[in-house]
């Protein structure tokens, strides 16, 4: 038993221990409990300290609640989640209490009766916040203490969470191959909205990501024998991801939580034979309370919606329907969801039965009940327990009662303040005093200062990322029939069939907007060229290039965007820079200047204008009048040069064969070359008459490629547990470049995988390698060749070809695409 687990008994087997001799009360908190939206709690609830110290939970004598198969209670600092608190008790009866009304006491271990702020009550098997209350601060001291958000701009926060399936087991064994659906029901320890905020990861046994889900249900059927593993992971804004890569890959917009790397669901696969009997358990059906029969009105043509109930956990439509019959035992409709309108169905009296089943459901409407047959097994739900639907012919002029509602968000909350332009989800959640089916016969209606409806929301929840920035109100609607309105008129306009009721006019959720739009930076700068010269000389007629790097005081781009601005002496602009550089070869004989420009958003600028002329769409800072670099022009004669020349061409390379594009290649450090798509270069205009030595470079992200599988087998080489076997890997391991594999290496790639540094110590992103050399397990002793010389007198040369090694990818993971 898990050590999670023996806490809960203990804590449980401690609540059931109720001591009978009587104690004073030292202090207590109170709590007056509320249901949820869909299930009835009521009553008061005491926390008490006794005069020894011990601490007990009291449901008092007006404690009325609904009752469910495992309804938990809680002490959490969470109004509705039970995230980080702690369990009481079980009422339900897999602890045998099945206690839902009354009084009851509960006698608690190692609680402080200040550390918890409110009392949940949770049903477990279906997910669901079942009701709860806040504690009072009572004569004990403690409360609530709710943070003031002095900023009025949410700060984005991710929770952590733990992932299991039914139950809460970490375990679950399935079939695959049999042909049947293999549903697994995915289950996380906080209450989130999933493909919202939350989705479960699905990796194979390399933790390599096979599957995101959004939902609460996976069907591994189709999948192949490798066991799989679930992880689930929390977050902000859109979730970034490749099927394939490693699982701390994955990245979202705003802030990204993943499930506890040692608490996941393992998914053990077995190759069954399809013609094995599978298992269908016997259900027992019914309505909301586990109420056996239920009236409705079929002929006032207004909707007759009925809950529908199964005692078991089921995917409905998968392995699970409810069956319709008439008096006769004849099939009239399979249900695959949880409700069923009845209105329209005529006045004779149904029944409803349930149906567990493996593989495709076969049946025929007007059938008997028991005609019903599935490709694998079916079980009806017994059939002395069964929903009877009585209906009573109504007279649809008769005025139906719509309730009067009041509105807040969660916790009661009357007012919040969103984002809505800062490019995340702003969902505010909704909440209404009565208990409705949304877009049934309750909505949500969203309108202006001016009170005119903006928006209709059917669900309890409503996102205003991408809203205007004026204050927004939410008001609610009971309704009989189909809603009638018209975005943009006054809220009082709306209609319905039967009746239409607006919640109190003075009981709102109101929508403060904050205006948090991405700011844009510009900065100044001045311009110089490699070194901080501020005047070269070049000769542009000579036919050679005449490059030449520029370099701003900010040593990197600065602000949003930089450019490089060429203009003559007068400051009219020539040509804007496309980069770091420019080839001034061909550009005349007259002095050119270069400045530079810090902008954001899109450069507007004519050739033949004065440099002050240029604009930006948000900010533009241009460098320093004074601060430009001078390019002088000399108009040089072009020597008789007898000098033979000789190519020298190659192919660039990873270890596992795959071409390197958009690398450079020297000779002797003047003339270079970058690699095409396949990897090939050519270097032309070398001198026949001297030795050259030719040097490959590419530059990447210093952590593309590496992830925490590769510290974990730079780890087991040092510790002599799988020591390298490929000399490429050693060279990728040395990424301090001092000749040796050691826990300093391991240090460094920490550092750039966590984004402490942007580059390893000693070696650069790629290590570009002469191919032709011998590598063997001692090459890091005996050294490596990064350079090839080519002798003088020699001609064309080809076939110099480099091995590129990413620094820090041992297991040989990246791609260069």
């Amino acid at each position: 038993m898990s050590t999670m687990k023996l806490y809960i008994y203990t804590l449980i087997l401690s609540a059931l221990s109720t001591i009978s001799i009587a104690q004073t009360v030292d202090c207590s908190r109170t709590a007056t409990l509320h249901g949820s939206t869909a299930y009835d709690t009521e009553g008061t609830a005491y926390l008490e300290r006794m005069l020894d110290g011990s601490v007990q939970l009291r449901l008092g004598a007006d404690f009325k609640a609904d009752s469910g198969p495992d309804v938990q209670v809680y002490l959490s600092n969470d109004s509705t989640s039970i995230a980080g608190g702690v369990m009481i008790v079980d009422l339900g009866s897999s602890d045998g209490i099945a206690h839902f009304s009354g009084e009851i006491t509960f006698q608690l271990s190692d609680v402080d009766i200040d550390e918890y702020d409110y009392l949940v009550f949770r049903c477990i098997q279906f997910n669901a916040y079942w009701g709860g209350g806040t504690w009072s601060e009572g004569d004990c001291g403690g409360g609530i203490d709710v943070p003031i958000d002095t900023t009025g701009v949410d700060v984005a926060v991710c929770p952590p969470s733990l992932v299991a399936t039914t139950d809460w087991a970490s375990e679950v064994t399935v079939c695959p191959t049999d042909g049947i659906p293999d549903s697994v029901e995915l289950r996380s320890s906080i209450e989130v909205d999933l493909g919202v905020d939350y989705s479960f990861l699905i990796v194979d046994g390399s933790g390599a990501l096979t599957a995101v889900v959004e939902t609460n249900y996976y069907d591994f059927e189709g999948s192949s024998l490798d066991t799989q593993y679930v992880y689930g992971v929390s977050y902000k804004g859109a979730l970034d991801y490749s099927l394939g890569a490693v699982l701390d890959s994955v990245t979202a917009d705003s802030c990204l939580e993943l499930s506890s790397l040692t608490t996941f669901l393992t998914v053990i696969k077995e190759d069954c034979d399809s013609t094995v009997m599978v298992s269908c358990p016997e259900s027992t059906t019914a309505t909301t309370d586990w109420a056996s029969e239920v009236t409705v009105c079929p002929t006032d043509g207004i909707p007759d919606s009925v809950e529908l109930r199964s005692s078991i956990d089921v995917d409905l439509g998968v392995d699970y329907s409810f069956l319709i019959v008439d008096g006769n035992g004849a099939l009239t409709a399979v249900v695959e969801t949880n409700y069923y309108d009845f209105e329209g169905s005529g006045l004779d009296t149904q029944y409803v039965y349930g149906v567990s089943y493996k593989g495709a459901l076969d049946y025929t409407l007007g059938a008997v009940l028991d005609s019903v047959t599935a490709d694998s097994c079916l079980e009806l739900s017994s059939l002395t327990t069964f929903l009877t639907v009585i209906k009573e012919d109504c007279d649809s002029t008769v005025m139906v009662s719509c309730p009067e509602s009041t509105i807040s968000s969660f916790g009661g909350v009357q007012e919040v303040t969103v984002c809505p332009n800062d490019g995340l989800p702003d969902s505010v959640a909704l909440s209404t005093s009565i208990e409705v089916d949304l877009g049934v016969d309750y909505s949500y209606l969203i309108v202006n200062a001016e009170g005119n409806l903006t928006a209709v929301v059917e669900v309890d929840h409503y996102n205003f990322e991408g809203s205007s920035l004026e204050t927004e109100y939410v008001y609610g609607v009971a309704h009989r029939g189909t809603l009638d309105y018209t975005l943009g008129t006054p809220i009082d306009s709306i209609t319905a069939d039967s009746c239409a009721q607006l919640s109190s006019l003075t009981s709102f959720l109101t929508i403060n907007k904050t205006n948090c739009a991405p700011t844009h930076t510009c900065l100044e700068t001045n311009v110089a060229t490699t070194g901080w010269v501020s005047e070269v000389n070049i000769c542009p007629s000579d036919s050679i290039a005449d490059v030449i790097l520029f370099i701003n005081n900010q040593a990197i781009e600065a602000g949003d965007h930089y450019a490089y601005i060429i203009t003559d002496t007068m400051r009219q602009v020539i040509t804007v820079a496309q980069g770091a550089s420019y080839d001034f070869e061909g550009s005349g004989d007259a002095t050119m200047r270069v400045y530079g420009v810090s902008y954001a958003g899109s450069l507007d600028y004519s050739v033949g204008v004065s440099i002050d002329s240029i604009t930006a769409d948000s900010c533009y800072i241009l460098s320093d009048s004074m601060l430009y670099l001078t390019v002088n022009k000399t108009n040089c004669d072009i020597p008789v040069d007898t000098t033979t020349f000789r190519s020298v061409s190659g192919r660039i390379v990873t270890a596992s064969g795959e071409a390197i594009a958009g690398a450079t290649v020297t000779a002797s450090g003047t003339l270079s070359a970058t690699t095409d798509a396949e990897g090939y270069y050519t270097l032309d205009s070398i001198a026949t008459d001297v030795a050259v030595t030719i040097v490959a470079t590419y530059d990447d992200l210093a952590a593309n490629g590496m992830s925490s599988l590769d510290l974990i087998l730079v780890t087991r080489h040092i510790l002599d547990i799988e020591a390298f076997s490929d000399p490429v890997q050693l060279i990728a391991a040395d990424v301090n470049g001092n000749g040796s594999v050691s826990s300093a290496d391991l240090v460094v790639m920490q550092r750039v995988l966590l984004d402490l540094d942007s580059g390893f110590s000693g070696q650069p992103s790629w290590q570009l390698l002469d191919a032709g050399q011998e590598l063997d397990l001692n090459i890091l002793s005996s050294g490596v060749a990064q350079q090839i010389t080519i002798e003088a007198g020699t001609t064309n040369v080809t076939e110099v070809d480099f091995v590129a090694i990413k620094t820090g990818d041992v297991n040989g993971s990246v791609s260069v695409e």
